[in-house]
């Protein structure tokens, strides 16, 4: 036979004949040189820990001078420790894992929790015994053996793209600041930052009430200097200096902006950003800069934190749907309304409304696998965590190619990213930078930082599990929740555990509000949007990931009004533009009124529809609509 084992080499070369030296300066770990399950073992354990352990078959154990009986030897992988010790079975591959500098955790659950040796040895002798099957599996799941499961390179590249989306969401607010919540935008921040002073007056101090650094500064300036340190911070972190000063900081300045921000803040990819911003402070290694190679390893419980929050956003995103009890997710007729009545279509959304009925149903039940099946897999070994991270970013890019969410698709890739370990990655690199990519784990997070990450998965992971099963029992409508203790409210306030659930009801028509001024109340000028739709012959275009916050609200707002009920901001948007701000009036395309503003300002609110194929082809147009009514917003009373 031929195998490793030659002054532990850990080459595949004939032993040389003779007796050999065994080392004495670390631990010997005696296995089964025929058994494959064996050796693939081996080669994982030995990437992850070095030259830490040494490797040799149990076959030349009398050639390295270890009076161990070879039968005793065959029932079960044994450590020679250089104190004398030996122990074998489950036991030997916890402590393996300790003294190779792998894991602790396992040695600490096998020697202190009751009964967990029983449990770990009947595992083991499971798998001793069905070692060809074991081996087909573990390969089937792992994929290739010699390459073990490390995050080193996966969290440079996850920070890295964090970071982006940061620096994305930072500037893009950045551009619309001074209309939407500026001294002279639709709804000012000092504003809002007094009514909820005076609201909680005899109260704790506000800051708790609603966390943001505004209340030391609420001007014009201040929120910009707030956007413009996002913004630099976000290049930092992309740079890599200072990762876990970069990312506290963005973290709370962009809390500082979505607690101010009212309506205009309100969407879930604002809240996901906060939450994975917010665990990335303590994934960040705690070096200078995030490409140290002196930088510890990356946490385990902090990386399943955020695959948890990927599975929740993907789960509870279907749960919700099935839940709410609309028919057409029921019958798996959801797609044939979804292009044309979301938020801002693209053109490609005119193409894919009119794509046959069969595939939007097809299309249906496969987003439906994806958010309640695929999720599942995100807690499984490699493989099945590439098929999820595959399938996961497939029905993302599709999203993003045939409607614009801001930077809601780009974040949500990008917690995928963190699904492929450092084994994976080196199969989409260069090879000249994968022959750099070492397997062998860092040194362990400092143990004050061990206990902070525990710490915040002690509150985090239940919070999470209780908002999740309240917001579930809303939507079914059951009057059933669990009471959240009063302490965790600042938690709650900090967005750092959330709910999540896109589109749980399907709307089938769309409503669309026209905005339209006077002079005179005879002859009225529309107002044209950026992005939202309009002129019936303008194509929808293209705009994430920038995220047009005042035509994304248009969209809900209308949906609003056909029940007759006027959100209050658009009626401080009526009158902002009955006094010509420049600030809001730069949140639209255009002015009808480039010299006087009108003296009165209503909306029309139409119900609009992709034109049919022959419509499209014969008048160029994308878009048909009726009116239903028109509604003043400013100037009539004072007319009156």
């Amino acid at each position: 036979m031929t195998e490793t084992g030659c002054k532990d080499c850990g080459k595949d070369v004939p032993l040389e004949p003779g007796p050999l030296e065994r080392p004495t300066d670390r631990p010997v770990a005696l296995y089964d040189g025929n058994c494959g399950f064996c050796r693939d073992s081996r080669d994982r354990l030995r990437a992850l820990s070095g030259d830490r352990i040494a490797w040799i078959p149990l076959q030349y154990a009398d050639r390295y001078g270890i009076e161990i009986p070879q039968q005793e030897l065959q029932q079960s992988v044994h450590l020679l420790e250089p104190n004398g010790d030996l122990t074998r079975g489950a036991e030997a591959i916890f402590r393996m894992m300790d003294l190779g500098q792998i894991r602790r955790w396992p040695r600490f659950f096998y020697e202190f929790i009751p009964l967990a040796p029983n449990i770990s040895e009947i595992g083991y002798r499971t798998v001793a015994r069905n070692r060809p099957l074991t081996t087909l599996v573990a390969r089937f799941l792992c994929g290739r053996p010699a390459v073990p499961e490390t995050y080193q390179y996966a969290r440079r590249i996850f920070l890295f793209s964090l970071a982006v989306v940061y620096l994305i969401a930072f500037l893009s607010f950045f551009m619309q600041a001074p209309g939407l919540i500026g001294s002279d935008g639709i709804l000012p921040a000092a504003d809002f930052l007094q009514q909820v002073d005076a609201a909680y007056a005899t109260s704790s101090s506000p800051f708790f009430i609603l966390p943001t650094l505004a209340w030391f500064n609420s001007s014009d300036g201040f929120i910009n200097i707030m956007c413009i340190a996002g913004i630099a911070l976000g290049i930092m972190a992309m740079i890599g200096f200072l990762p876990v000063f970069c990312f506290a900081a963005m973290w709370i300045l962009y809390l500082s902006l979505v607690n101010i921000g009212q309506e205009f803040f309100s969407f879930q990819w604002d809240i996901l950003l906060l939450e994975a911003g917010f665990l990335a402070i303590f994934f960040a290694p705690s070096s200078w800069s995030l490409y140290s190679k002196r930088a510890s390893r990356p946490s385990t419980l902090i990386r399943w934190l955020l695959w948890w929050l990927l599975f929740r956003l993907l789960f509870l995103s279907g749960l919700v749907k099935l839940l709410s009890g609309d028919p057409t997710w029921l019958e798996f007729t959801a797609l044939e309304y979804h292009y044309f009545t979301q938020p801002l279509p693209t053109w490609t959304s005119w193409y894919a409304t009119h794509w046959p009925h069969w595939f939007q149903i097809t299309s249906t039940v496969i987003m439906f696998i994806i958010e309640l099946g695929i999720p599942f897999l995100i807690f499984l070994p490699r493989v099945p965590r590439l098929i999820a991270a595959s399938a996961i970013t497939l029905l993302m890019l599709l999203i993003a190619g045939t409607g614009n969410y801001g930077f809601f698709n780009l974040l949500a890739i990008v917690l995928c990213l963190l699904l492929i370990d450092d084994g994976s990655w080196r199969f989409f690199t260069p090879k000249r930078l994968a022959t750099k990519m070492s397997f062998i784990l860092p040194q362990r997070e400092h143990l004050i930082k061990r206990s902070v990450n525990f710490l915040v998965l002690l509150f985090v992971l239940p919070l999470t599990i209780v908002i999740g099963i309240n917001d579930a029992a809303r939507t079914a409508g059951s009057a059933y929740q669990i009471s959240i203790p009063e302490a965790a409210s600042p938690l709650i306030r900090s967005h750092v555990a959330n709910s999540y659930g896109l589109f749980r009801v399907m709307t089938v028509r769309r409503p669309e509000l026209v905005i339209e001024g006077s002079q005179d109340g005879l002859t009225w000028k529309a107002y044209s949007f950026k992005w939202k739709p309009g002129a019936l012959n303008r194509a929808p275009a293209f705009v994430e990931p920038y995220m047009p916050r005042l035509d994304w609200q248009m969209w809900f707002a209308a949906l609003n009004v056909e029940q007759h009920r006027i959100p209050g901001w658009l009626q401080a948007f009526g009158k902002k533009l009955s006094q010509g701000s420049p600030a809001v009036l730069n949140l639209l395309d255009s002015n009808p009124f480039p010299e006087f503003p009108p003296e009165r300002v209503r909306f029309t609110l139409y119900q609009y529809t992709f034109t049919d194929r022959q419509t499209r082809a014969t008048t160029g147009e994308w878009w048909t609509r009726y009116r239903v009514f028109s509604y003043p917003l400013f100037g009539y009373q004072e007319k009156r």
